[in-house]
């Protein structure tokens, strides 16, 4: 859901960028610094930082059994599943089985951070930027 309202508050804010509206790109600022927080969020749940722990239900807020994607789909991952042939229609991500993978899921979760992270920076500076080299609005209750 955070990620569906990223795409549209970055979709309002090229819209203020294009239009010259300082609105947009000032909703488009304040947005990053929520999406920058939830990066941090979601690294420091990743890498059990802070008392918080990636086995618990704190992303799927308890609904699910939230598992990430990477943990059965990382680069050099190979699942097995288990040889009953009553699971192996369903592909329950529980029931699978991944070993041999290069890179801990946990720690690609933290790279796909990390780089939502420098482009979020990347947004802000060009944010500020543009605010300051925009026009004042005139308002339209004079």
């Amino acid at each position: 859901m955070v990620n569906f309202f990223h795409i549209i508050v970055v979709i309002l804010g090229l819209f203020g960028a294009i239009q010259y509206q300082s609105r947009y790109v000032t909703m488009y600022l304040l947005w990053m610094f929520v999406w920058i927080g939830w990066n941090v969020f979601v690294s420091c749940l990743y890498l059990d930082l802070g008392g918080l722990s990636k086995d618990s239900h704190v992303l799927s807020l308890g609904v699910s059994s939230h598992s990430s994607w990477w943990k059965s789909n990382g680069p050099g991952c190979r699942s097995q599943n288990p040889a009953s042939d009553r699971w192996s229609e369903h592909q329950n991500p529980r029931l699978t089985m991944v070993s041999s993978c290069w890179l801990q899921y946990q720690y690609l979760e933290v790279l796909h951070c990390a780089a939502q992270l420098l482009l979020s920076l990347l947004g802000v500076v060009y944010s500020c930027y543009a605010v300051s080299r925009f026009p004042e609005e005139e308002s339209y209750y004079k």
